[in-house]
């Protein structure tokens, strides 16, 4: 994971929300996630189209918006 996004995020985080923080926030292809967590691309592209999904929700969004900031109450989780 880039250590940009990777430092800032807790650990009890779901692959899957790393994944498609990854991809959207850090710019990491698709493939490229794939091949470092050995998965096929179909698999992550599904997980990143879950979370995007999600987004829609003002409470996912905003989650997911505060970690990306590296807001601290999520560390202490």
């Amino acid at each position: 994971m880039p250590e940009l996004i990777a430092a800032s995020l807790p650990d009890w985080l779901p692959a899957a929300v790393r994944h498609y923080l990854d991809h959207t926030e850090d710019g990491t292809s698709l493939r490229a996630l794939a091949r470092r967590e050995g998965l096929h691309a179909s698999t992550i592209l599904r997980q990143v189209r879950r979370f995007e999904a999600r987004r829609d929700d003002p409470l996912m969004d905003e989650a997911l918006t505060a970690m990306t900031e590296g807001e601290s109450d999520f560390q202490r989780l």
